[in-house]
């Protein structure tokens, strides 16, 4: 029976470097799921902004008074905007 000791205490010793092996194999297929579900979250990213700049395009073609009207009454709000805050940081400065 001491044969028999044998083959059982090789699969036991052998027991760690498969627990490695499957665990880098688990590791890796892991990693490359996330950068499979990455790229193809990136690629529909970039799909949805090159649909948004093409209705965007689209609208500033057939709409264009209204789209410089957008942009300056935009403008004209975040200068406003900008504006105030550069006064009230000013005065606060004053006070100090």
């Amino acid at each position: 029976m001491p044969g028999n000791a044998a083959a059982i205490d090789t699969p036991v010793q052998d027991a760690p470097s498969l627990l490695r092996t499957l665990a880098a194999d688990a590791v890796e297929n892991g990693v490359q799921t996330v950068v499979r579900r990455a790229t193809k979250s990136a690629r529909r990213a970039i799909e949805t902004l090159e649909d948004s700049k093409d209705d965007a395009v689209h609208y500033i073609k057939h709409q264009p008074l209204k789209t410089v009207g957008l942009a300056a009454g935009l403008g004209l709000v975040v200068g406003v905007a900008l504006g105030w805050l550069a006064a009230r940081s000013g005065s606060a400065r004053a006070t100090d």
